[in-house]
């Protein structure tokens, strides 16, 4: 799963990913301005994007499992992303 983010500084788009620790990301910086994200997370900051990742990986299977079971019922996708991003704004939203 791809998770992207846009850097609050120069409001490029960018994969998560990109702000790995060196040399295979940038670091814990924005891949374009180069501003430095959360200074006190870059030690975390890898290990949740990756279960952020692992997460979000598992979360699209078990739908589309459940969805491909055949079980007489069509899963209404509109609502659970709009459920979610509901959820996520909130939390959003209490970080700023």
């Amino acid at each position: 799963m791809k998770l992207e983010a846009t850097c609050d500084t120069c409001g490029r788009l960018f994969l998560l990913q990109q702000t790995l620790p060196e040399p295979a990301g940038t670091g814990g910086r924005c891949p374009f301005c180069g501003t430095r994200f959360g200074r006190h997370y870059v030690q975390v900051l890898p290990e949740v994007i990756r279960e952020a990742d692992e997460s979000g990986q598992a979360f699209s299977k078990s739908l589309e499992t459940l969805g491909g079971m055949g079980p007489g019922f069509s899963l209404n996708i509109d609502v659970i992303l709009q459920s979610l991003a509901q959820d996520f704004a909130g939390t959003d939203q209490q970080s700023a």
